[in-house]
């Protein structure tokens, strides 16, 4: 007997080994193929048991998780096998985790791990990235310094020379040291092989700095070798060509010659947009953000074009706020039931990939098959077909969709001019031209004195950034500040208009439509994407909503692993980065307000339609679920944001990848996170408890009319020229349809009777949601609201009468309690 059993137990461990070695070779294959994410889904599936084993699956699951764009997660699994690695592989290892930290912006971590090392392979190259890690961090001198280290001790018309020579030119052109910079270029361009495709990057890039030395012969010629070259030989919708095509636009820009200038920034924005709508379909959430964080940065050049046509430029930013808006739809999942659709789908993503590098002839090939499986998912899949449509929806089409003549869509931008960031507005109408109005620059809005009224003064940018409510009362109050942002546009607005509106830079984190200035007759609707106008809304005739609030933080049941559930817990490895509570000793305390706030909400709807989630019921798992299956949400809870600076768009090395890590560092809090944020072992595999922007964006929100979400600073994100990277853009990327959002940190008491009127005049009343708000806001601003208060009475004395109940008036009329809340696409 015990002969078989120890038998079956060898079979099935055999078995196992078998299976284990199968989903290897299966993730193997996948990954050769560039089907990174189906690669790590095998890879998941293997369970290493000895070093050897761990050390053969960590290195090809960091470099999917790479390829794949998910950086957070390439770090952890390279951060796994440096425990296990010594001697040449440590080395490697460490340069690759280098290289990531260069890509998510944790460039002092780069300093720390490589700066008192001594590689014995790949020496140059560590040192190529302390420099690029230094002039991040603005020590330009320090970079320079490294690379002529480099440079000095390497043979020449090596690829490492070559790198760093390239770099150090690069610099010097950020650093305006221009004729250096030519030398340093020049030396690099000269090294190159006419037949190497860095050769013409470099040209490129010479051509620029021989523009900025007024040498505009020179820097034509060069541009040109670059884009004959690359058109020849990589083909017109090779990125590097239409990084030329940019190039040349901005070099006639600088020349002057206007109308040429816009000519080739035409050329330039359809081969962007060609080259997204072929190859967004097919990419990962992770590597869209990657792409267009820099890509999006490039065409904002666009605007320093001016009023030479505005049109082109209203077209330009229609686009560029509207391809991180998209709703994140998984296309492989839409096809997986049907083998044959599938088979096109995997078959056309590989087909994209090897485009994205393939040279003439084997591209024009390659793009005829394309082109062929494409038409057909179109006709097959009609979510293909709309999300194609939508990326092209332009001007024209939004003027069609305005229903008035007297409407005006407003897109405020930024640009460049003469290395200053400054603020225009295009304004469109229905049946008027577009019109490029100039504002300020930015500095010179941010340094802005706002009215004391007899105390210390602050700036615009002072106040957004402040927590102090007489700061955010200045910012609502003040006339000028209004009046500066709006005066120059609204002149050319009809009376009695609807004003649409798409914020740009600082106006993201202000609630500009509540400023004070004189248009009372017109109303305000803050839009996140022109495009919003085009769609088709279809109006809620019944609500089915969810409220949640007066969570448990530390609700020990949530510490709990499902195992239908993979937990994405890089909200709180961001956390302790940036060392929020619960992750050092804090913790999230019981909002009594906020239960109070959702029963006073839930009285509304009769005849439990309502569901409600509170103390314990509010787990992350809980919520994911729940929030896809109703038409409004209403969460109330603690929110947080770590970042919300402005991105400047004067970066270094913006040729290159950075992943935007901001909607990782916006979130809400939910049950249990107390528990579950901690960074324990045990914790591996439960959920957080932190639910990021990030991972909104991976949920399916269609069947949401209306996200309500009823936390501090919710509203806020980092700003980059494509708009605001947090809760908001998780919400509209997942498919919600409207959003409101907080921009402070809002009190708990004022929020509950805002939320209370607003929700009275959208479902008593039947108002539209934008009227809904600023009705209830018009009310918190001119009402004594009176509130019942108990008070512990000193016992009373014989024969005299005494109350234990009073009513005390309380007024909300300050901005910093009507305000702080925003509605997104109320329309």
């Amino acid at each position: 007997m015990r002969k078989w059993v120890l038998l079956w137990i060898f079979l099935y461990a055999g078995n196992l080994l078998a299976q284990e070695a199968g989903c290897f070779d299966k993730g193997k294959q996948c990954q050769e193929m560039g089907l990174y994410e189906e690669a790590i889904e095998w890879y998941s599936k293997v369970k290493p048991i000895n070093l050897i084993q761990k050390r053969k699956l960590y290195e090809p699951l960091a470099q999917c998780y790479k390829l794949a764009g998910n950086y957070t997660q390439a770090i952890h699994w390279n951060e796994r096998l440096l425990e296990l690695v010594r001697g040449e592989n440590l080395e490697k290892v460490l340069l690759n985790l280098s290289g990531l930290w260069l890509l998510t912006g944790e460039y002092q971590k780069v300093i720390d791990a490589l700066e008192e090392k001594t590689f014995s392979v790949g020496e140059e190259i560590k040192i190529i990235n302390l420099s690029s890690a230094y002039m991040r961090l603005n020590n330009p001198e320090k970079a320079l310094a490294l690379l002529d280290d480099v440079l000095e001790t390497s043979l020449a018309d090596t690829s490492v020379y070559r790198s760093a020579i390239q770099n150090k030119g690069y610099i010097l052109w950020v650093e305006n040291r221009f004729a250096e910079a030519k030398s340093a270029l020049s030396t690099a361009y000269a090294m190159y092989s006419d037949e190497k495709s860095d050769k013409y990057v470099c040209a490129g890039n010479l051509a620029v700095v021989e523009a900025e030395l007024q040498d505009f012969d020179k820097a034509l010629l060069y541009i040109g070798q670059a884009l004959e070259w690359q058109k020849v030989h990589l083909g017109k919708s090779h990125p590097d060509y239409l990084v030329s095509l940019r190039k040349k636009a901005e070099i006639l820009l600088k020349k002057g010659n206007i109308s040429e200038s816009v000519s080739w920034f035409k050329k330039y924005f359809e081969g962007e947009k060609d080259y997204v709508l072929a190859n967004f379909a097919f990419m990962t959430e992770d590597e869209r953000l990657n792409f267009w964080n820099v890509h999006n940065r490039l065409l904002s050049e666009c605007y320093a074009t001016a009023t030479a046509d505005p049109d082109f430029l209203f077209d330009v930013a229609v686009f560029s706020k509207s391809v991180l808006m998209q709703a994140n739809i998984n296309f492989q999942k839409l096809v997986a039931a049907n083998p044959r659709l599938l088979a096109d789908y995997t078959r056309l993503k590989k087909l994209r990939m090897q485009l994205r590098s393939a040279k003439i002839p084997d591209r024009i090939l390659l793009e005829k098959e394309a082109e062929r499986l494409e038409l057909h998912l179109i006709a097959e899949v009609s979510e293909f077909e709309a999300y194609r449509k939508d990326l092209t929806v332009g001007l024209k089409d939004i003027k069609v969709a305005l229903k008035n003549n007297s409407d005006r869509l407003v897109e405020f931008v930024q640009y460049i001019h003469q290395d200053s960031i400054r603020y225009a507005a295009l304004v469109a109408g229905k049946a008027v031209s577009t019109q490029f109005i100039p504002l300020f620059s930015a500095g010179e809005f941010e340094r802005l004195e706002l009215q004391a009224n007899g105390r210390k003064s602050c700036t615009v940018k002072e106040a957004i950034y402040s927590r102090r409510n007489e700061d955010k009362n200045r910012l609502y109050s003040d006339t000028l500040l209004g009046r500066k942002i709006w005066e120059p546009i609204l002149k050319h607005v009809p009376s009695q208009s609807s004003v649409y509106f798409v914020p740009e830079g600082l106006f993201y984190l202000l609630g500009i439509e509540y400023m004070v200035f004189d248009r009372p007759d017109c109303r305000f609707y803050r839009l996140s994407s022109s495009r919003r106008l085009c769609e088709k809304h279809q109006k809620v005739t019944s609500w089915s909503p969810l409220l949640v609030g007066g969570l448990d933080y530390d609700d020990k049941s949530s510490v709990k692993e499902y195992v239908d559930t993979i937990p994405d817990r890089r909200g709180s490895k961001v956390l302790y980065i940036d060392r929020l509570p619960p992750v050092v000793g804090g913790r999230y305390t019981y909002l009594t307000g906020s239960r109070m706030e959702i029963d006073s909400i839930g009285h509304y709807w009769q005849g439990g339609s309502c569901r409600i989630l509170s103390r314990s019921q509010g787990t992350e798992r809980n919520i994911k679920h729940e929030i896809q299956t109703h038409n409004l949400v209403h969460l109330s809870t603690h929110g947080y944001c770590s970042d919300y600076q402005i991105v400047p768009q004067l970066l270094y090395a913006k040729d290159s990848i950075s992943e935007d890590l901001s909607m990782l560092r916006c979130g809400v809090v939910l049950s249990g996170a107390n528990l579950c944020a901690k960074q324990k072992p045990e914790n591996e595999k439960v959920e957080d408890g932190v639910l990021t922007a990030r991972e909104l964006c991976d949920l399916n929100l269609h069947k949401v009319d209306l996200f309500v979400l009823s936390a501090c600073q919710t509203g806020l994100g980092r700003v980059t020229v494509d708009g605001m990277s947090g809760m908001p853009r998780g919400l509209k990327k997942g498919g919600a349809n409207s959003v409101m959002v907080s921009l402070w940190e809002v009190n708990d008491k004022a929020t509950q009777y805002l939320m209370s009127f607003f929700y009275e005049n959208l479902i008593k009343k039947k108002m539209p949601k934008c009227q809904a708000l600023q009705s209830a806001q018009e009310k918190m601003r001119t009402s004594v609201i009176e509130q019942p208060v108990v008070h512990r009475l000193q016992p009373i004395p014989p024969g005299r009468a005494g109350k234990t109940v009073q009513v005390d008036k309380i007024s909300f009329s300050q901005p910093c309690y009507w305000a702080s809340f925003i509605l997104i696409d109320g329309i």
